[in-house]
């Protein structure tokens, strides 16, 4: 898939919003990262 494919994104109970699938695995890699900083602190 490429970075700039157009999606729509939402939570529960927020209307969707046009996003770019390249922001939506960036936001998620950004989470992962900070829970493994986050567990590596902890430990």
């Amino acid at each position: 898939m490429a970075p700039d494919l157009m999606i729509t994104a939402g939570t529960h109970n927020v209307a969707t919003q046009p996003t770019t699938f390249g922001k939506r695995l960036r936001m998620f890699a950004e989470k992962i990262l900070s829970a493994f900083q986050s567990l590596a602190n902890f430990l």
